[in-house]
């Protein structure tokens, strides 16, 4: 039988403040650099400014570049408009794995 390796890389996770301020947050996930991997899903690896939120919704599948590049899902793969997420006064967009929002960095920001 084979083996099955897991890759795991350290995810750099740029924040903004309610004030402005900026803040850099650490999450540690599983995956694999590769635009395959990424197809996989449904995405294409673009630029960070290429996946906005009216373009499409990130995936945390790695891409070749990163942090510079993200796997982009069409809008179609999450509900939209998109949740935000939030820890503390710190804001992040989450994301967009098989149908569901998942914050990586805190929790969903309450409604209200």
């Amino acid at each position: 039988m084979g083996e099955t390796t897991t890759l795991r890389r350290w995810d750099w996770r740029l924040a903004l403040s309610l004030s402005g301020s900026v803040a850099f947050g650490l999450a540690c996930s599983s995956s694999v650099s590769s635009p395959a991997a990424c197809e996989g899903v449904g995405g294409g690896c673009v630029t960070v400014a290429e996946c906005s939120p009216d373009a499409g919704h990130v995936n945390g599948t790695e891409c070749p570049g990163y942090p510079d590049t993200v796997c982009c899902l069409p809008l179609s793969a999450c509900a939209t408009p998109e949740p935000v997420c939030c820890s503390g006064q710190l804001t992040f967009r989450p994301d967009c794995t098989v149908g569901q929002y998942v914050c990586v960095s805190g929790t969903f920001c309450d409604a209200g």
